[in-house]
């Protein structure tokens, strides 16, 4: 269970090493803290997602529509630019 914990807890750890190449410097504070906590709430309301769908249609149709969320996510990080902006400046 701590290798697992650990293994979760390190990428959040560097992200915000990563987001923050990702803004321009009058707005990396406030889109950082934005873009991360976006993430916090989708990832609260996956669950709530997943039992609704559930309690309505079935348990394999919730899995599934978060699932291609997280497909469309993964796609869609395929995309972002390596770094658009220098953090040193």
């Amino acid at each position: 269970m701590l290798f697992f914990g650990f293994l979760y807890g390190v990428p959040l750890g560097t992200i915000g090493t990563f987001m923050s190449e990702s803004f321009a410097t009058s707005v990396r504070g406030t889109a950082v803290g934005g873009s991360y906590n976006l993430g916090r709430f989708c990832s609260g309301a996956a669950p709530i997602v997943i039992g609704y769908i559930a309690t309505q249609f079935s348990i394999g149709l919730g899995f599934l529509v978060v699932g291609a969320v997280f497909f469309l996510s993964g796609v869609t990080a395929l995309f972002v630019p390596d770094r658009l902006y220098d953090t040193r400046r």
